[in-house]
């Protein structure tokens, strides 16, 4: 940290730190040093002591810092708590971009979701254009999209249950959102009938699974012109799910019933539906008079993934 504040300090301006928990008041005075800093990406890897989990025991002096800085991007991924918590009370004026992952960044660990996510948006939500959150237990989401009325991009893990206020449906907004474009979806494991975790889960925990299906059903629903007014776009983010897909050579038949379904919703709403390349999530059939071979096209579908890859580039691009 010593050798970053003397050596770049005004020409630094991104960095992405992997630290232990004890090591969050260190970081806390770099970025007080480095105020140039404009995009940050902070993976926690360990968790405090539970005896340093009061912020002023844990913490230290950096306790009491009020930062003031260019950050515009800030990336949260482990063991957050503490740090958000800091975060949550200083001036961030510039902050736009904003993701949490609660996922662990080794295999074999273990962690929770963020405990005052809504604090630290209460404060700052109102300025953020996007907002990523990858977590594993629901979330506040009417809430949150109160909170942060100017978002454009919205991502949440479509695996959630979200209630309605008499239970029984799921509920995303308390009003519609008048400018968010793009929706990401994390999550989506089971959803199309394939995969080890699939097969797994229907063996040991078939009835979580299809709670979570149902909930994915839920969700998806409610992503539409009445809830979003300007949304066009909704990607598919789960990569280990892309994966499974591509080695089973699609859907499963429930999986297939249930992607026909969605992209049927989405084209009736005038919403394009998306892997996370920017293709369309999976291939609309050939009609059965179709002049090409379907082993042919089954083939290109999953050899020709690096120039359909290229191809999404190009077309991101084009969206700027």
């Amino acid at each position: 940290m010593d050798a970053l504040v003397h050596s770049a300090p005004r020409q630094l301006h991104t960095i992405h730190l992997n630290i232990p928990g004890e090591a969050v008041s260190k970081l806390i005075w770099t970025l007080m040093a480095l105020p140039h800093i404009v995009a940050a990406r902070i993976v926690i890897d360990t968790d405090i002591l539970p005896e340093e989990r009061i912020t002023h025991t844990g913490m230290g002096p950096a306790a009491d810092l009020q930062l003031r800085s260019c950050l515009q991007q800030i990336s949260l991924r482990g063991y957050m708590d503490t740090l958000l918590e800091q975060l949550g009370g200083w001036d961030l004026p510039s902050l736009c971009c904003f993701s949490v992952d609660s996922s662990p960044s080794h295999p074999s660990g273990t962690t929770q979701d963020p405990q005052d996510l809504v604090e630290f948006l209460k404060h700052h939500g109102s300025n953020l254009d996007l907002l990523d959150l990858n977590l594993k237990n629901s979330a506040d989401v009417p809430l949150i999209l109160d909170l942060c009325p100017n978002l454009h991009t919205f991502a949440f893990n479509a695996d959630w249950h979200i209630r309605a206020q008499n239970n029984m449906a799921s509920n995303i907004v308390n009003r519609p959102h008048q400018h968010i474009t793009t929706i990401g979806l994390h999550g989506l494991s089971y959803a199309f009938g394939v995969g080890i975790r699939y097969s797994q889960a229907m063996v040991n925990h078939r009835l979580e699974a299809n709670f979570i299906l149902h909930s994915n059903d839920l969700n998806i629903t409610e992503l539409n012109k009445s809830n979003f007014p300007k949304l066009h776009c909704i990607r598919a983010l789960n990569r280990g799910m892309l994966e499974d897909l591509n080695m089973s050579n699609g859907p499963s038949e429930s999986g297939y019933d249930r992607w026909s379904k969605w992209w049927s919703a989405c084209v009736n709403n005038g919403i394009q539906l998306e892997d996370c390349t920017g293709q369309p999530l999976g291939t609309l059939p050939k009609n059965s008079d179709g002049e090409e071979d379907s082993d042919e096209e089954s083939e290109d579908g999953v050899e020709g993934g690096e120039s359909e890859e290229e191809s999404g580039e190009e077309s991101g691009e084009e969206r700027g």
